[in-house]
């Protein structure tokens, strides 16, 4: 299915909707067969020019951004990025006149344009929207761990890309009002699609950690595993820093609220990194240029270095974007009023700030407590994304010593079942 025109740019229109201008080369050659035939063999050389450079296209954009999931969980889903950019190319060369390019036939499969095996695809699938993973948990009316698919058995589910046009979405969407639409349906309930009496759900932060084993990141380790491994990090760096260890252990539960039965949140939004809405955009902030669709560029009062907050406000009265880590955020302070301390839920709200460390107008909003906390910052999400990369191959998730103190750590900290 070709995916939809992300907000600001046309649509590209399948080859079955597209059309040649007469006397073009493509038109030439639909009526004359015998010189068609007689190109196949350069055509098919390109093709494999082709293949190699969107190969290569793959791996650059994959290595330069810092989402913090990728997706990709069959042929059929990969198929709709490679093909919108292998018709940006062709696009672009038809543009600049080369008419010995003009009649390619982009190809409409992946597996005719790049060459990639299952295993490829294996260790490169992961969960961006659970609730759409086939193998997606969570809680039944009865209590215990069901999956997406035996919930929905006639439902064919996918996994989205993680690709440009899905931050595009993001970045043209995560709006003042947005942020302030999901808190609001979270604190009262709404955004839950079960019907009938209190349909949030109550799970303790244990049981919550093991719903994550349902979740794979792109190295293919689990998110729970990714946990665990968080928490072994911070124990080498910080031994008796233990808020630290439990901030490393469920700075991933957010996650959670792509599940259908915690809230279904949008894949756009669970997705990469954060930032504050109701000021203006850093251009540090991965992929910015795709701001230029966000309608709060054009609101002039969102459009100054510090928006519509006071210089020295701290981070705690600043909006951020709405994804898992803000989620998390307001299930420990807003729903539960849990008693963790100022700098453990600063560490966990503000796990994918990347820009706060490299834009200045950012840090004209920290308070002096903001300021003694940066630190720590950087060391934690230096922690969370070794530990994306790391999970499964260092055996954290299975050394039982290491398991016992993480379940220490919950009982001491978040003994009571949460509401989600």
């Amino acid at each position: 299915r070709a995916p939809a025109a992300p907000l600001g740019l046309e649509a590209i229109p399948p080859a079955s909707m597209q059309y040649d201008l007469p006397g073009s080369a493509s038109s030439f050659l639909s009526h004359h067969p015998q010189q068609q035939q007689g190109q196949q063999g350069q055509q098919g050389a390109k093709d494999e020019l082709d293949a190699e450079e969107m190969r290569r296209q793959l791996d650059l954009r994959h290595g330069r951004n810092r989402l913090g999931l990728r997706a990709c969980a069959s042929e059929a889903n990969l198929s709709a990025y490679e093909e919108v950019l292998l018709r940006q190319q062709a696009t672009r060369r038809s543009h600049r006149g080369d008419e010995d390019d003009l009649d390619e036939d982009v190809p409409m499969s992946p597996a005719s344009s790049v060459a990639r095996t299952e295993e490829d695809f294996t260790e490169e699938f992961s969960c961006d929207s659970a609730r759409s993973f086939e193998g997606a948990a969570s809680l039944g009316s009865d209590g215990e761990l069901t999956t997406a698919a035996e919930r929905h058995p006639e439902r064919h589910h996918r996994c989205l890309l993680d690709d440009e046009e899905t931050v595009l979405l993001s970045r043209a969407r995560q709006t003042v009002d947005f942020v302030d639409k999901q808190r609001r349906n979270y604190l009262a309930g709404q955004a839950y699609s079960s019907p009938g009496g209190d349909p949030r759900p109550c799970v303790s932060a244990r049981d919550a950690l093991e719903l994550l084993s349902r979740v794979r990141l792109p190295s293919g380790a689990t998110a729970r595993d990714a946990g665990f491994t968080c928490c072994a990090l911070a124990r080498s760096l910080r031994p008796r820093d233990r808020p630290m260890h439990l901030a490393a252990l469920v700075h991933g539960l957010g996650l959670l609220s792509v599940l259908e039965d915690f809230g279904g949140c949008p894949d756009w939004a669970a997705l990469g990194e954060t930032f504050p809405v109701g000021c203006k955009f850093s251009e540090d902030i991965s992929f910015s240029q795709y701001f230029c669709s966000n309608p709060d560029r054009r609101k002039r009062v969102f459009n100054r270095p510090l928006g519509c907050y006071r210089k020295g406000c701290g981070l705690g009265s600043v909006k951020m974007s709405w994804g898992p880590s803000e989620y998390l955020h307001t299930v420990l302070t807003l729903l539960n009023g849990t008693r963790l301390d100022q700098r453990t839920l600063f560490l966990i709200r503000h796990q994918k700030f990347y820009s706060l460390e490299t834009s200045r107008h950012y840090r004209d909003l920290l308070s002096a407590e903001d300021a003694a906390m940066a630190d720590d910052l950087w060391l934690f999400q230096r922690c969370t994304r070794e530990a994306s990369s790391a999970a499964g191959r260092n055996g954290a998730a299975e050394d039982a010593s290491h398991v016992e103190y993480c379940e220490g750590l919950l009982k001491e900290f978040l003994p009571n079942p949460l509401e989600w």
